[in-house]
């Protein structure tokens, strides 16, 4: 089984409260990797969870309602555990027009180019188009993590 952790560590990470994550699983925004199986069990958040709830909250800071936040990481979650890319994550990018997710796009390298003009389909589609610095919560994490041995 990867590095792993329990609810304490994962809020004095992040700086989400118990109760807040806890809501944030009820509501299915969020999910652990490796989930309670029964009585006595406790979930337990990998790495790239703790990247995702941290996320999660920068998101619902800048004004983004929890439901909408909540349908952006479910689509980048999927897509990065699939294709094992939390790790190296630089940026997600994701478009939005009328208030819906149109696109999401997740990207792994340091610098970022978008071109909308060379795409006739894109252009003029998202009526805003969002940058999460992935890079930024990731070090942050990795930093929080390191501290937690200290």
């Amino acid at each position: 089984m990867e590095e792993s952790f329990g609810i304490n560590n994962v809020t004095r990470v992040t700086g989400v409260k118990r109760n807040r994550l806890q809501a944030w699983k009820d509501l299915a925004l969020i999910a652990p990797t490796y989930k309670a199986g029964g009585t006595g069990y406790r979930d337990r958040w990998t790495r790239s969870d703790v990247y995702w709830v941290l996320a999660l909250k920068r998101l619902v800071e800048s004004g983004f309602s929890r439901g909408f936040a909540g349908a952006l990481l479910r689509k980048s979650v999927g897509y990065a555990r699939e294709t094992k890319r939390a790790g190296r994550l630089c940026s997600v990018l994701f478009l939005r027009r009328a208030g819906k997710i149109i696109g999401v796009t997740l990207c792994d390298k340091p610098s970022l180019r978008v071109d909308f003009g060379s795409d006739p389909d894109l252009e003029g589609a998202a009526d805003d188009i969002y940058i999460l610095n992935f890079a930024k919560i990731r070090a942050e994490v990795d930093g929080r993590i390191s501290e937690l041995g200290d």
